[in-house]
């Protein structure tokens, strides 16, 4: 009885065991729970740790970029305390454009570099313009232009020489003969800055040759460098002091007062195209108009220009007729000039007027003239010339002239210039035989680097009037000419 109240109760408390404790597996997958709970609380500490750290930087660089801030704005403030608002200035830069064969010039390139008006291929060039601007000169822009000035004062040297070769293919009349003809110049250019907003300048010339106007009669003149030969009658070598002037740059840069040994030719009756026989047109009726007439001794004058800083611009000048020195302020020649910056058709453009009198004997009399240049396109540039002059005891004469220069004539040639010009001059001399010229003239100037330059020259004269002694007028002569330009 008793074993088996034993063997009863030993069963029960076997059947009762797994459900009174629990199994291995399941102890393990709570401990697991627990040890994964302890993990994540650790990085919940860990992650609000650094998130406080990261307070606590950000708000030390917020107060660090505010100070940073406020010493800016103290900064800013002391330059412009420092600062002088200045007057608004053309300043002349060289920029970089981008222009198709049409012309269409954009300051950048388009698409695939390609027009964006017609659709061409661009070509990538440098050109000059012209920038209004205006500045702030703080105390460092002061010390820069301080130094500049003082280099400044210091004197500069420059040298331009031109040699020119000219054949005479066909004439008409046996006064002419078919030679060849050489002449050439040299100059030597000082400049310096005496004071401030001045200039002083001093050009030292030496020109020898006549050119083929000794043996052509022709009111045009065929060589506008042998032209500035003082000695004329002789045809030697000549030396001299051309010009010696001091020039003062008042009110804010719009009055220039020029005083001395000048060529009134410089400042008067001036066009873009044709205006320097060393680098333009050669024939001397191009150069200037031939109504002009400014003395041919550079005596001593006065030249004064006003600038209006918008578009406008007036001049008048005196100067005595020969290199004396006495009687200076008589003024026996005398002009007026009023200019007009234009931009037609949207581009650049010059209309200058002039008037001038001239009391020498026996050259007394009176003249008027205009002289126009118009960009047409990024590469052509058109001008023309009127004068008329009332000569005392004599006719009246008048002479005008028209042409073009071109820039770029082919792709691989961006600083070659090409240029036509054509043009008549009336006599005003009471001489029959001194009629009329017939001018025309082409050139091709090839740039060979920034300071040399060889030019091409073609002069055909339609029609001379002559020189009323040796010299008959005639018809057809033709002149083919070499000019080469250094400059330094």
């Amino acid at each position: 009885m008793f074993r088996r109240s034993s063997a009863f109760v030993l069963a029960l408390l076997v059947g009762t065991l797994p459900a009174a404790l629990p199994a291995p597996a399941q102890a393990q997958n709570v401990n697991q729970e627990l040890e994964n709970l302890r993990r994540k609380q650790e990085e919940m500490t860990a992650a609000l740790a650094a998130l406080q750290q990261e307070r606590s930087e950000s708000a030390a660089r917020e107060q660090k970029l505010l100070a940073q801030m406020a010493e800016m704005a103290r900064q800013f403030n002391d330059l412009r305390a420092r600062a002088i608002l200045a007057d608004k200035v053309d300043e002349t830069k060289r920029v970089t454009e981008f222009v198709c064969p049409a012309g269409h010039a954009h300051d950048d390139a388009g698409a695939a570099g390609k027009c964006p008006d017609c659709g061409a291929v661009q070509e990538e060039r440098e050109a000059v313009r012209k920038v209004r601007v205006a500045r702030r000169e703080a105390i460092g822009d002061k010390i820069a232009a301080a130094l500049e000035e003082d280099a400044q004062r210091r004197v500069s040297v420059a040298t331009s020489a031109t040699g020119i070769y000219q054949q005479i293919l066909g004439n008409s009349s046996d006064a002419t003969r078919d030679r060849g003809h050489a002449e050439g110049s040299l100059d030597i250019f000082l400049i310096t800055r005496p004071m401030p907003y001045s200039l002083f300048f001093i050009d030292l010339e030496a020109v020898g040759g006549q050119g083929p106007d000794r043996e052509v009669g022709s009111l045009a003149g065929l060589n506008g460098d042998a032209g500035r030969n003082v000695v004329q009658s002789e045809g030697n070598d000549s030396v001299n002091v051309r010009e010696v002037w001091l020039r003062g740059d008042l009110f804010s840069d719009h009055l220039h007062v020029v005083a001395g040994k000048i060529d009134l030719a410089n400042y008067f009756d001036r066009n873009r195209v044709a205006n320097d026989e060393t680098s333009q047109f050669l024939t001397d009726a191009f150069v200037n108009n031939s109504k002009l007439g400014t003395p041919a001794l550079n005596g001593a004058g006065l030249a004064i220009w006003y600038e209006t800083k918008t578009g406008w611009a007036f001049g008048a000048g005196v100067q005595k007729p020969t290199d004396e020195g006495f009687r200076v302020a008589d003024g026996d020649y005398g002009i007026v000039e009023a200019d007009w910056q234009t931009y037609l058709l949207g581009r650049e453009g010059n209309l200058r007027a002039w008037a001038r009198m001239d009391d020498t004997e026996p050259n007394e009399s009176w003249a008027s003239g205009v002289s126009v240049d118009q960009e047409i396109t990024s590469s052509i540039t058109a001008f023309a010339r009127y004068g008329f002059a009332d000569v005392h005891n004599g006719t009246d004469g008048h002479t005008w002239s028209a042409g073009a220069q071109l820039r770029q004539p082919f792709e691989a040639r961006p600083r070659d210039v090409v240029g036509v010009a054509f043009g008549q001059i009336y006599s005003a001399l009471d001489r029959a035989e001194l009629d009329h010229d017939t001018a025309l003239e082409s050139f091709y100037r090839f740039v060979v680097n920034e300071h040399v330059a060889v030019s091409l020259v073609f002069q055909h004269l339609f029609h001379t009037a002559g020189d009323g002694a040796d010299l008959p007028a005639q018809d057809d002569v033709s002149v083919l000419g070499l000019r080469a330009q250094i400059d330094f």
